[in-house]
């Protein structure tokens, strides 16, 4: 077998492989918008590690969640509930000094944005 036939044939296993990860990844994803659809200010604080959820304060916004820091989280913290905000619930971080905080969109906290196969996850 030749060069050009062995890359091909690579591509195509690494085509498939990528289009069966994208397809549980959907599914996790649907999974996961699914058990959000009762996203509640216990589950948002539930999901943060026990140090970092007295840090915080949630509020229900009616469209949103807003998470407000209590006070300086240092850099360690804040990076840790920045990712996990972020990686459970598409949080986004909105600065503006002392009343910088976190908004949980009730409606896309369970999408995810592949950049590589460009497609939205857990969509209906």
């Amino acid at each position: 077998m030749d060069e050009e036939s062995v890359n091909i044939l690579v591509l195509e296993a690494i085509s498939e492989a990528f289009k069966k990860l994208c397809e549980r990844l959907d599914e996790i994803l649907n999974a996961r918008k699914q058990a959000e659809t009762s996203l509640t200010i216990e589950r948002i604080t539930q999901v943060l590690p026990t140090d970092l959820s007295k840090l915080v304060t949630v509020f229900d916004e009616g469209e949103n969640f807003k998470v407000i820091m209590k006070a300086y989280l240092g850099p360690d913290a804040f990076t840790r509930l920045n990712r996990t905000l972020k990686d459970q619930f598409n949080a986004k971080y909105v600065s503006a000094g002392k009343d910088s905080h976190f908004v949980i969109a009730k409606r896309n906290a369970g999408l995810y944005y592949c950049s590589v196969c460009q497609k939205v996850f857990g969509e209906d």
